[in-house]
């Protein structure tokens, strides 16, 4: 399977470093993808790295591990998602306070989903990124 990786971090690089090792195809996005040709050779696998539009392009799956303040600026940019399965895995925490952004009484797939309460997925309208506060990702 091709695989794109958005975000770069610890957990990012973990979960593209163990599929390219059971043998998936996997592009890290990153805003500075000179910073990680070293760690993408390193990998035992099928492991790359371009921009976040190249993951984009070069994947059927993205797995999303931006920051959470970041995470609205990189989705916006990569719209549209088309014919694509994303998989989210951003924590809604403060940078600093180590505390959740949105509280614990609602979803970050609910109004504080950053595509929006209603973010479409491409030009189909069945398809949703954040539906609702269920989170659903798409049906």
């Amino acid at each position: 399977m091709n695989i794109g990786v958005i975000g770069t971090g610890t957990m990012g690089r973990a979960i593209g470093e163990n599929l390219a090792k059971v043998g998936h195809k996997v592009v890290f996005g990153s805003r500075t993808p000179e910073k990680l040709a070293n760690f993408a050779r390193s990998i035992k696998g099928k492991a790359s790295v371009g921009s976040y539009q190249e993951a984009l392009d070069a994947s059927n799956v993205m797995v999303l591990t931006t920051p959470w303040a970041a995470t609205r600026e990189v989705l916006e940019a990569l719209r549209p998602f088309r014919n694509k399965i994303l998989l989210d895995c951003t924590n809604p925490e403060h940078s600093e306070k180590y505390e959740l952004v949105i509280g614990h009484s609602t979803s970050g797939g609910g109004g504080d989903c950053p595509l929006g309460r209603r973010g479409q997925s491409g030009q189909d309208p069945k398809s949703r990124l954040c539906r609702g506060t269920r989170g659903a990702l798409s049906r």
